[in-house]
Parts: C-alpha cells; structure tokens; sequence
C-alpha cells in the first residue's frame, strides 16, 4: 500500500463487491494505519467471517451497516471516538462470534456496539482500563443484551501506579452465583516490581495462545477458581524476563504450569546473576521436554545451561547471541552436553557476529555437527562472516541466511 491510506482502502473495499468477489465470504483486512470505510462501502456485500485491524469506532459501525450476514467479527480498535457513533447500526442477527480488543474504549462503547448482537453466542473481549474489571457489571450486561452467550474470554493489562492493589477486592464481583453457575472463572496476575504494564485480569481456562510473564517468583496472583490444571494447556509461546527484584524476601508461590509451551523465550537482565534460581523456577513453570524453539536474549554467563538444555528432549532450534554460545562451547569437555547438541540441534541462530575465530568455530562444528539452517545477525561484513562459517563447517547440506542490522532483508546462500 501507498501513504494514501484512505485511496488505498477504498480500493480493497471495492474489490470486495465486485461481481468477482461477489462470492467471498472469508475476509481478512490488515493495514498499517486506520481502515476507512465510511466512504468505501456504499453496498451490502455477503461476507460471514471478517477480521479487521487499525480500526476506529465509527469506521467500524459504517463497516457493519454493509455486512448483515456476518457470522464472526474480529476487529481491533485502534482510536479513540469522544462521541457514540453517528451511525445506526441494525442488529446483526447472524452473529454469533464477536472478538473486541482494543486500548482506546469505553465500556459504555463497548456496551453500545453489544446491543447491536443479540444472537451472540461468543465473546472475547481485550481492553486496558480498569473501569472494565468489574464483574456486576458484565453480570448485568450479560443478561440484558446477550442472553444466548455461552463462551466469554476476558483480559485486561495495565499499569498500576498506586499503592499495592487488593486482589481479593478485585475479584470480588466475579464470584456471584452467575459467574459459577455459568464456570466463567477470573485469575488477577500481579508484578509489584515491573515499571510497565503489571496488572493482568483474565479469565480461564486461558485460551491465548502466547504469554509473556515476568520474573516467577516476583508474581502475586489470585483466582475465583478452584483448579488451574488445565488453565494453561493452550499456551505454546513462553515469553519470560527476569526482572531484579527490589524485595528479595518476596517470595509467593505458583501452583500453575504451562505444560504445552513449544517456544520459549528467556530475556535477561544485566543486574541479575542468580540465573541456577531462575533455572529451578523455570522447570516447574514449564514442561520443558515439549519445548522446540528457544531463543536466549541478553542472558549472560552465569547460567546454568546443562540442566536446562538437557532436560529439553524436544529441542531442535537454537537462537542466541555468539558471545553466549561460544561460552556453551567452551564446555565441550563435557561429552554428555556435546552429544545432545550435537543430536539435536538442526537450525541455530547467531545474533551480534562481529568477529570470527576458527579455531574456536572448528569446536562449534564439532559440536553442532546436525544443523541444517543457520542465520547469521552481523553489522560488520556478515557475507563475509557467513562464508567463512560455511568454509569452516564444511556442511554442503547447510543453508546460511546473513542478516546485516543495517539491511531489510534476509538473503539467502545455499552451499
């Protein structure tokens, strides 16, 4: 797309009422800056599944005036609207799944656009106010307007800046007879130490697929239900920083585990050095042995690698700075660690290449003797870097991809 985003939106929505498209009935429209619609759609058109990206509040309402046969609606609001909408929306009596998730909305929006479904039957709603974690009030909404819901997935983020919150009080109005009789339970995550956003309210069984969660052990966290044994199952992206804690003695325990994570990710911390703790907290967070893909960032030299990477049975990809591999490398004395990277690992990633040893590359070679796909970052001569890694590994079955941070592009050298 071009910078005139309204001429260029103009001509998708065109070419979705063509007598071509006259037909389609799957729709996904994604753009870089708010969609509009209001001048763009003049016609009904026959879509039943729609997902949106970049969208304001009344380009939206224009949007569904044109799609009575909507089945399921995906949309992300990206501004913020002072006013209702100026358009009048008919009831959109065909649908039955709806996901909002947006950071600029009211709940007296969100409740305007929800009269407008009465036949919803699923909702998953993502927003980042507080005035929206309020059970009695979803409870009434709920009841009024959707009376045929029976799936509601709820998630809110924020920064909270005052004193400590109180969990017990904020899950107070999720524990109505309603919220039990319908099995819609509510868990409150807690990070008092992390300076962004560190208050999560959302409800499980979680059903997203990543989660990003801070140093473990820092976590204060409170649920309306009785068992998390199942609430994670659908997890398979594990995003984990370890923050510095300014409390060491704040220690509350987890009884949760995300036993289905298949990528993981591990962001460091330069104060931190107690990473053999962070180590042990890991392994009873996750079920290690399923995870696949492991990328390191900015993890450092006090790590204990073995009883990790050992106990990751799955594990085929790597992706970590060269600094961090070279001192995994250096421990090639240690033959049942050799022989499990080298059985396993068949696609590693090297970030921040900027000089090259041979000698120390004919040990990596030893050691990664499977890989089959190797991506290179370097700012300093990296087709350079990736030729002299593929003279040294000796591996015509390996296919280099050299990343200069100063390129858009990958490119690609087969050997």
């Amino acid at each position: 797309l071009g910078n005139d985003v309204e001429t260029d939106t103009k001509k998708i929505c065109k070419m979705i009422v063509w007598n071509e498209l006259i037909t389609l009935k799957h729709c996904q429209l994604s753009f870089p800056h708010v969609i509009c619609f209001q001048s763009a759609m003049t016609a009904p058109v026959n879509l039943e599944y729609l997902k949106i990206s970049h969208c304001n509040l009344n380009e939206m309402m224009a949007l569904l005036k044109q799609v009575p046969k909507l089945k399921h609606f995906s949309v992300d609001i990206y501004t913020h609207e002072e006013q209702y909408p100026k358009y009048n929306v008919p009831s959109l009596q065909y649908l039955s799944h709806f996901t909002l998730e947006s950071r600029r909305i009211s709940y007296e929006q969100t409740e305007y656009i929800l009269r407008h479904m009465p036949e919803l039957k699923k909702f998953v709603f993502s927003g980042n106010s507080l005035q929206f974690v309020n059970g009695n009030m979803w409870e009434r909404l709920i009841v009024q307007v959707l009376p045929l819901l029976q799936s509601f997935e709820f998630s809110v983020s924020l920064r909270y800046s005052e004193e400590n919150p109180n969990l017990n009080e904020l899950l107070l109005s999720f524990k109505t007879v309603f919220w039990s009789n319908h099995r819609w339970f509510i868990t409150v995550d807690y990070y008092p130490f992390e300076r962004y956003e560190n208050l999560f309210i959302y409800s499980i069984p979680c059903k997203i697929s990543s989660m990003h969660l801070k140093t473990p052990y820092d976590l204060q966290t409170l649920t309306t239900s009785t068992s998390e044994s199942q609430a994670y199952n659908s997890v398979a992206s594990f995003d984990v920083s370890i923050c510095q804690s300014s409390v060491p003695s704040c220690t509350p325990t987890i009884a949760r585990q995300y036993p289905n994570v298949k990528y993981l990710r591990i962001n460091g911390n330069n104060e931190y050095d107690d990473y053999r703790l962070f180590s042990e907290k890991i392994t009873k967070l996750i079920n290690i042995s399923a995870v696949k893909v492991l990328t390191f960032y900015d993890v450092h030299s006090h790590f204990d690698f073995k009883s990790l990477l050992l106990g990751m049975t799955s594990l085929h990809s790597l992706d970590l700075e060269y600094d961090l591999i070279l001192k995994i490398t250096n421990q090639s004395d240690d033959q049942t660690l050799c022989s499990y990277l080298a059985e396993s690992i068949t696609d590693l990633t090297l970030r921040h290449l900027d000089s090259i040893n041979t000698k120390l590359l004919k040990k990596f070679s030893n050691i990664f003797r499977n890989i089959r796909y190797l991506s290179i970052s370097s700012k300093i001569f990296p087709d350079l870097c990736c030729r002299k890694i593929t003279w040294v590994l000796c591996c015509p079955s390996i296919h280099v991809i050299s990343s200069s941070e100063k390129k858009f592009g990958p490119i690609l050298f087969p050997v």
